[in-house]
């Protein structure tokens, strides 16, 4: 079956895989922006290149993010990618490259897909706004300067 997706015989299912592939990073990158508290100011300056990087299909572009709260982003990442992957499946979303992102929208059903993804981004606010908790930055242990004069 692998052979007749790449030569663009039956693409049915990649479609939401495609979708799923540029979901959280655009999602995620979106979410800094929006909810400027959840996240911190290394987080919020790296929001354009997560989006950017899921528009390319570069589902790396969310991983520093999952990495720093992976016990609210994993599900979330989950739970709006299978969500819109069955939305996608449903609205019969195929795509005939092995790939996602905005740049395989020529070999798309391009409306489809574009919707799964809006209605997949809108699900995955949403969770971040309910789920995430607000940032808080570490405390540091910064020790004050101290004046140390040695007499001889």
């Amino acid at each position: 079956m692998g052979t007749e997706v790449l030569a663009g015989n039956n693409c049915t299912f990649f479609g939401p895989v495609a979708i799923a592939i540029c979901l959280p990073p655009i999602a995620i990158g979106l979410a800094s922006f929006l909810f400027k508290k959840k996240f911190s100011q290394e987080e919020r300056d790296a929001g354009i290149g997560a989006i950017v990087m899921g528009c390319c299909g570069i589902t790396e572009g969310a991983i520093s993010y999952t990495t720093a709260d992976p016990a609210h982003l994993m599900p979330i990442n989950i739970i709006s990618c299978a969500i819109t992957g069955g939305i996608a499946g449903a609205l019969g979303t195929y795509c005939n490259a092995a790939w996602g992102g905005l740049v395989v929208l020529p070999v798309t059903s391009v409306f489809t897909y574009l919707i799964s993804l809006a209605i997949g981004i809108a699900i995955y606010l949403a969770l971040v706004f309910f789920f995430k908790p607000d940032y808080v930055a570490p405390e540091t242990d910064e020790i004050d300067d101290v004046d140390i004069q040695i007499e001889m």
